[in-house]
């Protein structure tokens, strides 16, 4: 289930947002914010944990990874939601990034059952997973056919595939946050697929040549910092001496930057388009 060779035989892609795209999905935006979209009016939440490890708890990372694990091959590709009772913290707090964030595990499993009516053979592959204490990240993709109205979104017939990652914070054992982020463009029939351009890096592993030293856990969240700080001070020039000429940016909202310069220009079309954001950090696992 989480062979990384099992995708081997899609196509590469990336996803391309048409004008006309971009309008319905602003509209949708809009409207999620109004609605509560798919999840039938709910309110979102504070999305600052809702639980604190007691004096007596102790993080277990092996377990907490085998937890994450569970979420995507028993709650999600088996369709088994009873399984969140085990997996989650009662008052557990779900926030999807284009979705309003739900509390509580009736809520969550509203949520997913949502999306497995939708996509009834969604298909979960875990492509990484980082582990930091009670903190585990798991960047996945995911293939499925559109069979039932989603979000707003009437039923298409149309294999879809998407990707995304989930941030999860455990407490004692239990999950207690989650933080999602997905390019849910591709599974709301929103884009244009367009192929990949080949890159050195492009791929799924980026891991070091054979002569790169490892960096220590300092130095990485040196990197964090210098790659964030650039959506408070929207100075694009800051990452010529920090991310590589050839890197590739996978956008949740829109096509692949392939290369620094159109990294570059596309986060300076963002900045223009709002010239007050600031992206504070929230988190930093480093594994």
């Amino acid at each position: 289930m989480y062979d990384r060779d099992s995708n081997t035989d899609r196509p590469a892609r990336t996803l391309r947002l048409s004008r006309r795209s971009g309008l319905r999905l602003a509209g949708l935006g809009a409207l999620l914010s109004v609605a509560g979209g798919g999840h039938r009016g709910v309110a979102a939440q504070d999305s600052s944990p809702v639980a604190s490890p007691d004096a007596g708890c102790v993080a277990d990372p092996v377990l907490n990874r085998a937890s994450a694990a569970r979420w995507f091959a028993e709650v999600l590709n088996e369709g088994n939601l009873d399984v969140l009772d085990e997996l989650l913290d009662p008052d557990a707090m779900l926030d999807p990034a284009a979705f309003p964030a739900v509390t509580g595990v009736p809520r969550v499993r509203q949520v997913l059952g949502d999306v497995l009516t939708a996509f009834p053979d969604v298909s979960y592959t875990v492509e990484d997973t980082l582990i930091d204490g009670d903190n585990v990240v798991i960047r996945w993709t995911a293939a499925g056919t559109q069979q039932d109205d989603y979000a707003g979104i009437s039923a298409n017939g149309e294999a879809q595939r998407w990707s995304g990652i989930h941030f999860f914070h455990f407490v004692c054992g239990r999950i207690t946050n989650i933080w999602a982020e997905a390019d849910i463009l591709a599974q709301l029939g929103l884009v244009e697929d367009v192929q990949a351009t080949p890159t050195a890096l492009n791929d799924a592993t980026g891991s070091p040549g054979a002569g790169c030293a490892t960096p220590s856990k300092a130095e990485m969240e040196g990197f964090a910092h210098a790659w964030q700080d650039v959506w408070n001070s929207h100075d694009v020039t800051t990452y010529e001496g920090v991310v590589s000429p050839d890197a590739v940016h996978h956008f949740g909202v829109r096509a692949d930057a392939v290369g620094l310069p159109a990294i570059q220009h596309g986060l300076t079309g963002f900045f223009t388009a709002f010239p007050d954001l600031k992206g504070p950090i929230e988190n930093i696992v480093v594994d």
